[in-house]
């Protein structure tokens, strides 16, 4: 067996001695826990009766050890191995002495997590020396260790001693001293996209401005007072002109509001007709009606003219 074989057979021995030992002690503790359970001792466990200055004592330690390991969390960087398994220790001796309800408990968990942080803080500020690998050295190695002759004396003189060096490696020997390490076949590297990545340019396209011609061009439209009049005497004669067509039309009974002011031709004009007889319900001269005289509602709404005797 290699020295190195026996190195991780230590190891692992080492590994699981501590894992069978961590692992039995759980087990005890889980048994004795359960064994005081079942008898019925839980003061061990939890007491909410417990003495009030034994309990003020208890508190007092647990608050030292959470603003210790405050402390520890924001000063990690100086903070050795041996402090840390201190703190974690004793704060663990003392939660299975003394803590026997949910308050110190509390105090507890938080002085574990503050210790956790920093175990964090420490193991990212951990460096190893996985750099200091030296590539010319393994290759000296390499050829020494798998050369088919015995160890060259010089090498890396000239440039045809090195070739004489490759000629001498044994490359079956390193296939097979590196087969129990990977047992994957070879595969192809393959180099997807182009050789050379072009980076287009962006395009800077302006728009035209757009301008009117002079001849399309319109002036506002200047409104006087003549306008307006003549305006309203278009909008009387045509309201006039509606209420003549209501009292012709629909007579004393009237008739369906949709057929009267709707045209299915245009419809701004239908618009126009409702906007006309509007006027005419503002000034009482025409009436909508939704219900009969039994009370009951109509199919559709009847509009007519506003009699005083009709509508009593």
């Amino acid at each position: 067996m290699s020295r190195s074989q026996r190195m991780r057979q230590e190891e692992r021995e080492d590994s699981e001695f501590v894992f069978t030992e961590d692992q039995t002690d759980h087990d005890a503790i889980a048994r004795q826990t359960q064994a005081e359970i079942m008898a019925g001792n839980t003061e061990a466990i939890y007491n909410p009766h417990q003495d009030k200055e034994k309990l003020r004592g208890t508190r007092k330690v647990l608050r030292s050890y959470e603003e210790k390991a405050s402390s520890m969390k924001d000063n990690a960087t100086v903070i050795t191995a041996e402090e840390f398994d201190k703190q974690v220790l004793g704060l663990d001796s003392n939660f299975k002495s003394h803590v026997r309800a949910p308050a110190e408990a509390t105090i507890d968990s938080r002085a574990l997590r503050f210790l956790s942080e920093t175990a964090l803080k420490k193991s990212k500020l951990f460096k190893t020396d996985i750099n200091a690998f030296d590539p010319d050295e393994f290759v000296l190695r390499f050829r020494q260790v798998m050369s088919a002759k015995a160890p060259i004396d010089n090498v890396g003189n000239s440039s045809e001693d090195d070739e004489a060096v490759a000629e001498e490696i044994d490359w079956c020997k390193v296939g097979k001293s590196l087969m129990r390490f990977s047992r994957r076949a070879p595969t192809l590297d393959l180099m997807y996209g182009p050789l050379e990545i072009l980076h287009k340019k962006r395009k800077l396209t302006q728009r035209a401005k757009l301008e009117k011609h002079e001849s399309e061009r319109k002036e506002p439209e200047l409104i006087d007072n003549n306008d307006i009049e003549r305006s309203q005497a278009e909008m009387s004669a045509l309201i006039k002109r509606i209420s003549d067509l209501l009292t012709s039309e629909g007579g004393s009974d009237g008739m369906n509001l949709f057929q009267f002011f709707i045209n299915p031709d245009s419809f701004s004009q239908s618009v126009e007709n409702l906007f006309c007889l509007s006027f005419l319900i503002r000034d009482g001269k025409a009436a909508i009606e939704t219900h009969d005289d039994d009370n009951m509602e109509r199919d559709f709404p009847l509009v007519c003219q506003f009699l005083r005797a009709r509508w009593g």
